[in-house]
């Protein structure tokens, strides 16, 4: 769950995009603490809502949902991917209006942007899941932080490399760019494939 996160082609185009703009590094950091504070807040409201709600063993009703949403992923993926057979697209087509709105985007609203993109659903999920494990007050938190560190590296990469490659870091985040924007749709896919799979797979360990 923490690699989905890591890994959402969006997330990691925003942060590229904002880190090649002017005033990079600006932005991107305040992007990488936009996200940083959204998924802090919501982890403490799921541990501490799900510590109140603890259950000995784990939900069939729970795992079942697990099941049913993942193969609904996989047939929704499917389904785009036979779409897709078809169609074709030009290989000179013009950057999305989206992405000029983030080039040009304010230092402020790239903080309100960084706490907009994590998707929370993945946080409370991997949250319910230390939950149930009874641990410790301590051991909880510090897993509930490490799953917030690695769920994090994919924005935090950018801003990182602009700190201590400089200027030199720009013509690498360009590449990146126009490589992410090539096959954004081929790595959504595959991300969605992953988690539909880790669904699946998770229910039916329950069950059993």
């Amino acid at each position: 769950l923490s690699l989905g996160l890591a890994l959402q082609p969006w997330s990691i185009l925003a942060a590229v995009l904002l880190a090649a703009s002017e005033r990079g590094r600006l932005k991107s950091l305040l992007f990488l603490a936009g996200w940083l504070a959204a998924l802090a807040v919501v982890a403490v409201a799921a541990v501490l809502l799900g510590r109140g709600n603890t259950r000995s063993s784990p939900s069939r009703g729970l795992a079942w949902l697990e099941i049913l949403v993942g193969v609904a992923l996989g047939c929704w993926l499917l389904l785009r991917a036979r779409a897709a057979r078809g169609a074709r697209t030009a290989p000179d087509a013009p950057e999305p209006r989206w992405m000029a709105g983030i080039d040009s985007m304010r230092p402020a609203f790239a903080f309100v942007l960084g706490g907009f993109l994590p998707n929370y659903l993945l946080m409370v999920a991997a949250v319910a899941e230390l939950v149930q494990l009874n641990l410790a007050a301590t051991a909880l938190w510090l897993w509930t932080t490490a799953f917030v560190m690695v769920a994090s590296l994919g924005v935090a990469t950018p801003p990182v490399l602009l700190l201590v490659r400089g200027e030199h870091a720009r013509t690498s985040q360009e590449h990146w760019r126009v490589w992410l924007v090539a096959h954004s749709t081929v790595l959504l896919r595959a991300v969605a494939a992953l988690l539909a799979a880790l669904l699946v797979l998770k229910g039916l360990v329950t069950l059993s």
